[in-house]
């Protein structure tokens, strides 16, 4: 196999490429395990969050639930309280990986690893979407909708009167 990078001067110029120095402070090397600050524990600011109301439709289930969710923007991902999926009978699959969760204050979430999670239709003013939502430990907050979700679908806020619109 030929060395292309001692070719480079037989290059056309709008081909040749500058050299580059080595990064001198290269990424670490990927851990086993993926590790994430993902929710916080159970205190939730209401500086980032607003309470609203939505429909799940659980994978495998006929019945649509309502319930009450948090859209935080603090939150890196969907969330369901683990005590939820077991109070409701929800299906839950096993993740391939554990997810290791760190709270905001980069202390460990007290709900531990994240080993499953739950798929689900949201319903929520007339928007429908399919989600996977990750189980762990809300401290008794049934779903969280967190950044991904806000940034996905942009939605109006008005926090001061914490209401949201799907516009």
């Amino acid at each position: 196999m030929e060395d292309i990078s001692s070719n480079r001067d037989a290059l056309p110029a709008s081909e040749k490429t500058e050299n580059v120095p080595d990064n001198p402070n290269p990424p670490e090397s990927t851990p086993p395990r993926v590790k994430r600050r993902l929710i916080r524990n159970t205190r939730i600011n209401p500086e980032t969050s607003v309470h609203l109301w939505l429909t799940l439709e659980p994978k495998g289930s006929v019945t649509p639930i309502d319930t009450e969710g948090l859209l935080d923007c603090a939150a890196q991902g969907l969330f369901i309280d683990a005590a939820y999926v077991h109070e409701k009978g929800l299906k839950a699959t096993r993740l391939t990986e554990p997810i290791e969760v760190y709270n905001v204050d980069m202390t460990r979430n007290e709900g531990g690893d994240i080993t499953h999670m739950v798929q689900a239709r949201v319903l929520y003013e007339g928007h429908t979407e399919e989600a996977t939502f990750h189980v762990t430990s809300l401290g008794g907050t049934p779903v969280i909708l967190g950044l991904p979700w806000l940034c996905h679908h942009n939605p109006d806020i008005d926090w001061w009167a914490r209401t949201v619109s799907m516009t």
